[in-house]
């Protein structure tokens, strides 16, 4: 087994994903969760990984409570962006000076939360375009193949994400390096904010989002406006055309449920307010208009109202 330590911060799928595959790169990795009850039933029964090419069940440890978990070399935060805040200061007794913490987590903003509890040269920003649902609470398929990118919080943490990146290869994660977390946050944010609300408010695939004729059009010019945005914010993102980007991930993850889809489908509270809300709000600071994006927002906002009182 591998030396380094790597812990999970929330067993979701794409937690539950990352955390089976470095289990079978053989590093020593472990589940932190808020749920002790889903905790225990994951160290009793370990967590299975539906892949194409078979399944496959691995014996990873998990505990609600990280005193006595010892500390870790590796801290990957899968959290919400809603929950980011409590699930760092959660994980805080698993962080010690040479920790690097991953944000692998959709919107703005995390990691400078993050940077409360954590070196700034020692957190990573990271963006993946793996797809994953979690069937139950220790079975999670995986459904979405794409690149996994990295970028340093701040330009000292290049050795940091370099290693991190070593690990994701590892692993048998396709992986780039971006050398601007801002531009990565950013790009990130320009796809999911085309993507995740038009899947959840017309209840269909990512690959659907560019097959349907109308779908395309307002997920194309959600896109167009995010870039507009980040544009008027001094943002160079990592690619040159947002809507190539949009096509080219829906065609790479055409089976792929969006994670704001699934919790519109389970009567969740969803990430729209870190993604399409700061989308929203970055274009009122920079005096953008993004008409599209403000009819997603109202959209998903009453559809996430509707399904969480149970009024649907």
């Amino acid at each position: 087994m591998n030396a380094t330590r790597i812990a999970i911060v929330g067993p979701g799928a794409i937690g539950g994903l990352f955390a089976c595959r470095f289990a079978a790169a053989g590093y020593d990795v472990a589940l932190l969760d808020h749920d002790a009850r889903r905790a225990c039933r994951i160290s009793r029964q370990g967590l299975v990984l539906e892949e194409p090419n078979g399944t496959r069940r691995f014996r990873v440890p998990a505990a609600a409570d990280p005193r006595g978990m010892g500390s870790a070399d590796v801290l990957c935060l899968c959290v919400k962006a809603f929950d980011t805040a409590e699930a760092i200061r959660r994980a805080q007794p698993l962080i010690r000076r040479e920790t690097i913490v991953v944000s692998l987590q959709n919107g703005l903003g995390n990691a400078g939360i993050v940077a409360r509890f954590a070196r700034p040269d020692r957190i990573v920003c990271a963006a993946t375009a793996q797809g994953a649902i979690r069937v139950n609470g220790v079975r999670i398929r995986h459904t979405g193949f794409g690149p996994t990118s990295l970028a340093p919080y701040i330009p000292s943490g290049r050795r940091a994400a370099r290693r991190v990146l070593g690990i994701l290869r590892d692993a048998g994660f396709e992986t780039l390096f971006v050398p601007d977390s801002a531009a990565l946050v950013w790009g990130k944010l320009v796809v999911n904010a085309a993507i995740n609300p038009v899947t959840a408010a017309w209840n269909v695939v990512n690959g659907a989002v560019i097959a349907r004729p109308a779908l395309r059009r307002i997920a194309l010019a959600a896109a167009r406006e995010a870039e507009r945005v980040a544009a008027a914010r001094g943002i160079a993102l990592p690619w040159c055309d947002a809507s190539a980007e949009v096509e080219a991930v829906c065609r790479a993850t055409r089976r792929n449920r969006s994670s704001m889809l699934q919790d519109i489908r389970h009567s969740r509270h969803t990430e729209i307010e870190a993604i399409t809300g700061a989308v929203v709000a970055e274009a009122h600071a920079a005096g953008v208009d993004v008409p599209v994006n403000r009819m997603l927002l109202k959209r998903i906002r009453r559809l996430e109202r509707r399904r969480t009182s149970g009024t649907l």
